[in-house]
């Protein structure tokens, strides 16, 4: 099968399989960048409805990363202002792709500190009730809020 792919790639000219790739490139990219910007604007079910298309190109992505590295000698002859024209494409593909990372990280640590939160708030809450014993005395596995029962529940992820 990797045979048969690799036979199919030869057949194609290397100026095709970089355009190719080019286009996945700017397109993968163009998702990212809207992905960013939904993030941003905290529309965070626009942005889990871009996870399948998002997952797509990622493996078209590797597919196209892969065909270039298999025809890696007939990129090393290419003229330098083409060569640097690959470099180029990856490296501004690269800057959208860790601006991306960066966003959806900062998301996820936003909705920690937000839980991290709610926790609290709730423990607060629960440590200001007097709890009394049986024998009429405030109980102390619970005074300090370290044993205070809390539950939460989180339904979506990012």
């Amino acid at each position: 099968m990797v045979q048969d792919n690799i036979k199919k790639e030869k057949i194609q000219p290397i100026s095709k399989v970089i355009d190719d790739s080019f286009m996945v490139m700017d397109k993968f990219a163009e998702l990212l960048e809207l992905e960013t910007s939904l993030l941003r604007e905290a529309k965070f079910e626009d942005a889990k409805e871009l996870k399948h298309l998002k997952k797509e190109f990622t493996v078209q992505y590797q597919k196209h990363v892969q065909m270039l590295l298999n025809r890696k000698e007939e990129i090393s002859v290419m003229p330098k202002e083409l060569k640097d024209k690959i470099v180029k494409k990856r490296s501004e593909f690269s800057i959208i792709l860790d601006e991306n990372m960066k966003v959806i990280n900062s998301v996820k640590q936003a909705s920690q500190r937000l839980i991290d939160k709610i926790i609290e708030t709730a423990r607060d809450a629960v440590i200001q009730e007097k709890t009394y014993g049986a024998n009429g005395v405030a109980d102390k596995s619970l005074a300090d809020g370290k044993n205070a029962p809390v539950s939460i529940s989180i339904n979506e992820t990012l």
